[in-house]
C-alpha cells in the first residue's frame, strides 16, 4: 500500500504521533493552468498539494521520485513553498545539447531567487529519494539518494523564517501534451512536461512521485 505519510514530533513530551494519507485515493492535488501563448497554445501547469501542517521550526518533506523520460529542452520544477508562494526551495530539471540530464538547485525568498547547487548526470528509470529540510536557523538543505547512497545535496540559507506548507510541480505544455495528474492505476503522482517536438523525437520529460513522508518538530 503507497501512502503519504505525516509525522509531528513533539519536541516537549517527545512522543511520536503519526497521520497517514492513503495514496490508493487521490491525495487532493490542487492543480491550475495559465496560458501562457493562446496563438501557441503554451501553458504552465501548476500542482500543489497542501501538506497541512502545524506552524514549525524544523522540517522534512522527502519522496521517491523516478523520471521515465528525459529529453531536450522541456523544464520541470519540484519543491516546497509557503501557501502565498513567496518563499520556496525547488528542484528545477532540464537538459540543454550539452546532453546533461541535471537538476538546478533553487531558493527563493519574496522576490529573490538565488541559484544553490546542480545536479547533473540524473538517470532515468531509477528511483531516487529526494528531500527538502528547513531548520530553525532559516537553513534551506536538499538532497538526493539512490539506493541509500547520496548522490546530491545542497543547502543555502533565506532572510526570514519560511512557513512552509506546500509541496507543488510545475510544468510546460504545448497543444495540451503537458499534465500533472494523480494516476488512479499505479496509485502515484504522474507529470509530463512538453513543449514540442521534431519529427517522433518529443521535448518533454516524464515523472512519477510516489511515497511522501513529512517529518516537524517545534
Amino acid at each position: 500500500m503507497k501512502v503519504i505519510t505525516l509525522v509531528l514530533l513533539s519536541i516537549s513530551s517527545m512522543l511520536l504521533q503519526a497521520q497517514s494519507i492513503n495514496f490508493d485515493m487521490d491525495p487532493g492535488l490542487d492543480i491550475k493552468e495559465k496560458i501562457v501563448s493562446a496563438r501557441k497554445m503554451r501553458k504552465n501547469i501548476t500542482a500543489t498539494l497542501p501538506l497541512n501542517l502545524e506552524k514549525s521550526v524544523n522540517g522534512l518533506v522527502e519522496f521517491d521520485f523516478t523520471i521515465k523520460r528525459f529529453s531536450h529542452y522541456a523544464p520541470m520544477s519540484i519543491g516546497i513553498k509557503s501557501p502565498d508562494g513567496k518563499n520556496s526551495v525547488y528542484l528545477d530539471f532540464s537538459m540543454g545539447d550539452d546532453k546533461n540530464r541535471k537538476a538546478s538547485l533553487y531558493i527563493r525568498n519574496k522576490r529573490r531567487k538565488k541559484k544553490i547547487a546542480t545536479w547533473n548526470k540524473i538517470s532515468t528509470g531509477k528511483k531516487y529519494r529526494i528531500s527538502f529540510k528547513w531548520t530553525k536557523d532559516n537553513k534551506m538543505i536538499c538532497s538526493a539518494k539512490l539506493a541509500g547512497k547520496e548522490v546530491f545535496k545542497g543547502a543555502g540559507r533565506i532572510a526570514t523564517p519560511v512557513a512552509i506548507n506546500d509541496l507543488f510541480i510545475l510544468a510546460k505544455s504545448v497543444k495540451d501534451n503537458g499534465y500533472i495528474a494523480y494516476d488512479c492505476e499505479d496509485k502515484n503522482i504522474y507529470m509530463r512536461s512538453y513543449i514540442g517536438g521534431e519529427g517522433n523525437y518529443a521535448y518533454s520529460i516524464v515523472a512519477i512521485i510516489d511515497d511522501l513522508s513529512i517529518k516537524t518538530s517545534k
